[in-house]
């Protein structure tokens, strides 16, 4: 499976590729620093150096998933996102999108951080949900 991962060198983002990586999934790091990238996934992964904002249909039409991990702290900036990604993608019955968001709930300190085990669970959950749902399409 083919999956493109918006922020990969954030906190989200760096567990979602880890995963992925580790299921022997081809995976595409969209990132503004691809140095850091490079750090950190070594050549694990195809690296795309690229803005979000400035991303087209093109960067992202070969891709059977594209992940949303984009970190800012301009919550507009994720709305403005989430609209191009969508606008895309809408007439589109094969590529899935997910949209990952910062999640804090005080009273389980599980939920506290997005990359924590938490995160991680959800990550593999939703990978092989992916997964399956390619296999049913071949």
């Amino acid at each position: 499976m083919k999956i493109g991962i918006i922020g990969a060198t954030g906190h989200v983002g760096q567990a979602i590729m880890k995963e992925a990586i580790n299921r022997g999934d081809q995976v595409t790091a969209i990132v503004r620093n691809a140095q850091k990238a490079k750090t950190l996934f070594d050549d694990q992964a195809t690296i795309l150096e690229k803005d979000a904002m400035a991303l087209t249909h093109n960067d992202l039409s070969d891709l059977d998933v594209v992940v949303d991990a984009f970190a800012s702290s301009t919550p507009y900036e994720h709305v403005d996102l989430a609209t191009r990604l969508i606008s895309f993608f809408r007439e589109d019955k094969t590529t899935q999108l997910f949209f990952c968001d910062w999640c804090f709930h005080t009273d389980q300190r599980r939920w506290q951080h997005p990359a924590g085990g938490y995160a991680k669970a959800v990550c593999r959950r939703t990978l092989a949900g992916w997964n399956d749902r390619a296999k049913s399409r071949v």
